[in-house]
């Protein structure tokens, strides 16, 4: 734990992802002050987001803790998934030579560790390193425990209850806890072992889960008439926004020859393809390049009629058939829910164990070591870092520079661009509404749009205009009746966004829905 902090502070910088300046800090910020339906919206969809990991950060930057300390303990979480994931490797090798027993869990965990995800997000607010830890500990107490009925159920209750906590904190995480379930389910005797354990994990998911996000559930409802808004809306229906599922169709597999050949564009620089940021990793096509190569060997022995290399133990093949099973299943499940590869950690750290496992069906047991050596260095040294948004540390983690705001004013935030990170540095009586980006406008039909425009029109106060680029948003002004009073503009400048926000006074020219004087 103590090396994962110490790494983040002195070979990386402070973060300042997309995410965090669109809605880790103000998410928080927003639940400790209960500005939930009071403000509408201003940090895009992410909003509604599950805040408690989050909480953490926000109480670090309020109480003026250097940034570099809260680097430190942001990747805190690194090490213990790092422990787990060590935890689990020696696990799956422990039957090896004595020899071998500690190399290839050694290789195994540097693969894993110096991926893409894991170096990247180290220290970060992406929140994907504490899900990781999580799914590690719950991997761990499965592949431990032992033949005595008492331990078993209770490594099954625990792990099932950590991947349901990991779930509720953040809902990406359920990918894991399906995996997992799949794992379980697929132990032989599949009816008298497999579905019974699955059965109970399954229930100790869902225990987790309400656990961790089943208050925010309630409240969302509560709130919105939906426990999970706004996602799942062509599910549950809630007024305040369109009837369809949220889904981004710029990442994954969409056609039968694309999914044949999902992880190959990995071997080169990919940008657009699973993730906004440009890099490079190449664990998990030279995992694909293995299968398919023991594929063809498993064939072979088959129509020889050889039988391939087996496991040392039975225990053995057990534990490493739960570890792929789950590898696997998240990964198909991964691929076809979102395909946003930081959101693949839990894999990327099993990745030199799977790789490991997979080379040595393929290579003679003599040839193996310098296998492994080669598929360890092809994996590391050809990795290429994304690049989330790092600035050098300063003695603060915000500076913001907000000019005079008048009190009980409306402020309407009129960009896709990440801007609610300023807005607790506003004056605490203002009223903050997303009402033109990727989520909101008032050409939606839906309860949400109508509710910001009936805000706009019934407020006798002040309003305001926040956007990026200047001058940008002034349709959308329009429709609700606005326009930037002359003169009435200013910037809000910060050390951790690339661009100054315009804050402008604004004006009413007619009201909103009405066609404007000529």
């Amino acid at each position: 734990m103590l090396l994962a902090g110490a790494a983040s502070v002195l070979l990386l910088r402070q973060d300042v992802n997309w995410d965090l300046r669109n809605y880790h800090f103000y998410n928080a910020w927003a639940f400790v002050h209960g500005r939930l339906g009071w403000d509408l919206a201003p940090a895009h969809l992410q909003t509604f987001h599950n805040p408690l990991l989050d909480l953490p950060f926000y109480w670090m930057v309020a109480a003026h803790w250097p940034p570099r300390l809260i680097s430190f303990v942001m990747a805190l979480p690194a090490g213990v998934g790092a422990f787990f994931l060590g935890k689990i490797l020696l696990l799956l090798f422990r039957d090896l030579p004595a020899g071998q027993r500690w190399g290839y869990p050694i290789l195994a965990l540097a693969i894993g560790v110096t991926a893409s995800g894991p170096v990247s997000l180290l220290g970060s607010t992406m929140n994907d390193w504490p899900g990781a830890a999580l799914v590690m500990i719950a991997l761990w107490l499965l592949l431990q425990r032992g033949e005595d009925p008492n331990a078993h159920w209770r490594a099954l209750a625990i792990a099932g209850v950590i991947a349901g906590i990991a779930s509720g904190l953040k809902l990406t995480n359920a990918t894991y806890a399906v995996g997992l379930c799949v794992a379980l389910l697929a132990q032989p005797p599949i009816v008298a072992r497999g579905l019974r354990d699955a059965i109970a994990f399954g229930l100790a998911v869902i225990a987790g889960l309400v656990l961790s996000s089943g208050a925010w559930m309630w409240t969302l409802y509560a709130h919105f008439e939906s426990p999970l808004f706004p996602y799942f809306n062509d599910i549950f229906r809630s007024p305040w926004w369109d009837a369809t599922r949220i889904f981004d169709p710029r990442f994954g597999p969409r056609t039968l020859l694309s999914w044949l050949t999902f992880p190959l564009p990995l071997f080169g620089f990919s940008a657009g393809y699973v993730t906004e940021a440009r890099f490079r990793d190449w664990r998990l096509p030279l995992i694909y390049i293995a299968l398919i190569v023991a594929l063809l060997a498993w064939l072979v022995r088959r129509a020889r009629h050889r039988h391939p290399p087996q496991a040392a133990t039975a225990d053995a093949a057990g534990k490493w058939r739960l570890v792929l099973v789950f590898w696997a299943a998240s990964f198909v499940v991964w691929a076809r829910m979102h395909a946003i590869y930081r959101y693949i950690m839990p894999l990327e750290l099993l990745s030199g164990a799977v790789l490991l496992y997979v080379l040595g069906l393929i290579v003679p047991r003599r040839w193996l070591p310098p296998a492994a050596a080669v598929g360890a260095a092809l994996a590391m040294l050809t990795t290429i870092y994304p690049a989330w948004g790092r600035i050098d540390y300063g003695e603060d983690y915000f500076v913001v520079t907000v000019p005079p705001v008048a009190p009980h004013a409306v402020i309407l935030l009129l960009a896709d661009e990440p801007m609610a990170f300023v807005l607790p540095f506003f004056p605490p009586d203002g009223r903050f509404l997303g009402a033109d980006d990727t989520f909101n406008n008032p050409r939606r039909q839906n309860r949400l749009a109508d509710e910001v425009t009936r805000i706009v029109r019934a407020h006798t106060g002040p309003l305001y205009s926040l956007a990026t680029p200047a001058g940008s948003g002034s349709e959308a002004l329009n429709d609700y009746g606005l326009r930037r009073t002359p003169g009435g503009c200013a910037s809000i400048v910060s050390n951790v966004s690339p661009v100054p926000f315009e804050l402008c006074l604004l004006e009413r020219i007619h009201s909103p829905g009405q066609t404007p004087p000529a």
